[in-house]
């Protein structure tokens, strides 16, 4: 099972674990709160985030590696930098709610 927090991304497999690309300890891809988790059809896990000091708010892991995502932001038009909720549809397209 995935969590999140405001201090880390961790596993829990009988105990607490934490990957940070070498070993399974503390650790935070992105600076930010993880408001939503979702493991895809394909078997990434996807993290999104709330991050006040960062445009990086959607994290990827996969075959034990991170992918950090930047979405595009305009303060006229896109009042948040957070993602709020992440959805996979039918047809296995990615929706990442902004909130």
């Amino acid at each position: 099972m995935w969590f999140g927090s405001s201090s880390s991304v961790g596993f829990y497999d009988g105990q607490i674990l934490n990957y940070d690309g070498e070993t399974w300890n503390s650790f935070q891809p992105i600076e930010g709160v993880v408001n939503d988790i979702l493991q895809d059809s394909k078997g990434n896990i996807w993290f999104g985030y709330f991050s006040s000091n960062s445009d990086y708010t959607i994290a990827k892991f996969y075959d034990l590696e991170w992918d950090i995502y930047k979405l595009p932001y305009n303060h006229e038009y896109i009042y948040t930098k957070s993602i709020a909720d992440i959805f996979e549809d039918k047809d296995s397209l990615l929706w990442f709610g902004r909130g």
